[in-house]
């Protein structure tokens, strides 16, 4: 049941993903996209990837709406405290290392990026669980207070 559940959620982000490239809507067109979303997963999970998309990648809409609107929200935060910085030269760049941890390389694929996203911060590499980044404002050069400052509402977040 959680499967199906999850396979029609997936078909309806790539059936908006496909309206979207399309850039208008008609019920064709919106049928047309659900079917080839749909057999897109099933051929993918069948022949291509030896799992399913359920087991590796396992997300819930309804949470990945809310990240997206809690990482808005902290992407227009900090560009604000940025702006402030980059305004009155208060820059102190560095490159620091913090360590995660969130299990899946799926959660923190999606971390890394967010850490990219907000800004005043740039991931630079993912290794593991050892996350490089690049830091506009650094307030520590200790990892575990630098990594609560920098991931540490979006790693809530995601667990």
């Amino acid at each position: 049941m959680k499967k199906n559940l999850y396979t029609l959620q997936l078909t309806c982000i790539l059936t908006a993903i496909w309206l979207i490239l399309f850039e208008h809507f008609t019920w064709p067109l919106l049928l047309l996209g659900m079917a080839i979303s749909f057999l897109a997963i099933r051929i993918s999970e069948r022949y291509f990837l030896g799992f399913t998309f359920y087991e590796r990648y396992y997300f819930n809409l309804f949470n990945m709406a809310l990240y997206m609107l809690f990482l808005v929200k902290e992407i227009y935060v900090a560009g604000i405290a940025t702006l402030g910085k980059i305004i009155t030269g208060d820059v102190h760049t560095d490159i620091i290392n913090i360590t995660t941890e969130l299990p899946t390389d799926f959660q923190r694929s999606i971390l890394a990026n967010s850490i990219t996203l907000t800004p005043g911060t740039v991931t630079l590499d993912v290794n593991d669980r050892q996350i490089t980044v690049l830091w506009l404002d650094v307030k520590t050069k200790n990892q575990t207070l630098a990594g609560e400052i920098i991931k540490g509402k979006l790693e809530r977040k995601l667990r």
